[in-house]
């Protein structure tokens, strides 16, 4: 669980309404999606909220990729370097990302989307990518 206040539009529209009906969120605050909807927004769970882990990774991930678009590396309509980095950050075991009988199971459920324009409101339709793959090996399965 990593959506956090500034991913709202990954969150569904009614959220907010959801969490205040529900006494998760006080609607004054800022709305922070983990905080709400996993621990009943409870202020005891703030330790619990710290970025750490396969999160962590993740976002390092991110933000390595972002650099690399600041440094010129990639273009931001380039999909195939986007899903490349994107496969490469699934496929982390050193992170715990991408685990193989870590937990007695695989993570072999992975799901890579490319969405040019699509959080653009002006924009007329959305020309989107969504590759999934479901393999016994999550580290040679191809999307």
């Amino acid at each position: 669980v990593s959506i956090r206040a500034n991913s709202m539009e990954s969150c569904s529209s009614d959220i907010q309404q959801i969490c205040r009906d529900r006494g998760w969120w006080d609607g004054r605050s800022p709305f922070d999606w983990k905080a709400s909807v996993c621990y009943g927004g409870a202020p005891s769970a703030d330790y619990r909220l710290e970025i750490r882990g396969r999160e962590k990774a993740g976002a390092d991930h991110l933000r390595r990729m972002s650099e690399k678009l600041s440094r010129g590396e990639i273009r931001s309509e380039d999909a195939g370097s986007w899903i490349r980095c994107m496969a490469d950050a699934l496929r982390d075991e050193d992170s715990g990302i991408c685990f193989r009988d870590t937990y007695g199971f695989c993570s072999t459920g992975s799901q890579i989307s490319w969405m040019p324009g699509c959080m653009d409101d002006s924009a007329d339709h959305c020309d989107a990518i969504h590759l999934f793959t479901a393999a016994s090996d999550p580290m040679i399965a191809s999307y």
